[in-house]
C-alpha cells in the first residue's frame, strides 16, 4: 500500500518556489488583493480573482489513496471515509496542501 500526503521532495522545483512565495508572502498577498479589489479592474475579473483568492485562504480538504495486492472492486466500493480516516491516522498521515 503506498499513500502520498504533504511534500516528500524538499529540492523539488516546487518546493524552492513554495520558500520564496514564503518570503514574498506579504507582497504576494498585497498585491493580489489590490488587482482583486481595484476599483479599475473590470468587475467580472475582480470577482474571479476574488473567488480564487478564497480558495486559496480556505482550500477544500482533498486527499488522495493508492492500493496495490488483492483487492475487489467491491471491497473498496464498502470502504467508508471512516475507515479511510482511520487508515491515514495509523499510517500517520497529514493532508496534502492542493494546488
Amino acid at each position: 500500500m503506498r499513500a502520498m500526503y504533504g511534500r516528500t521532495r524538499p529540492n523539488s522545483p516546487r518546493a524552492v518556489l513554495r520558500a520564496e512565495v514564503d518570503r514574498q508572502a506579504e507582497r504576494l498577498v498585497g498585491r493580489a488583493l489590490g488587482a482583486a479589489l481595484d476599483p479599475e479592474t473590470e468587475n467580472v475579473k475582480a470577482a474571479h480573482l476574488a473567488l480564487k483568492l478564497i480558495a486559496e485562504a480556505d482550500p477544500a480538504q482533498q486527499s488522495q489513496v493508492e492500493l496495490s495486492g488483492e483487492i475487489s472492486p467491491e471491497a473498496v466500493d464498502n470502504l467508508g471515509l471512516g475507515a479511510l480516516v482511520a487508515l491515514a491516522e495509523r499510517l500517520e498521515l497529514t493532508p496534502a496542501e492542493t494546488s
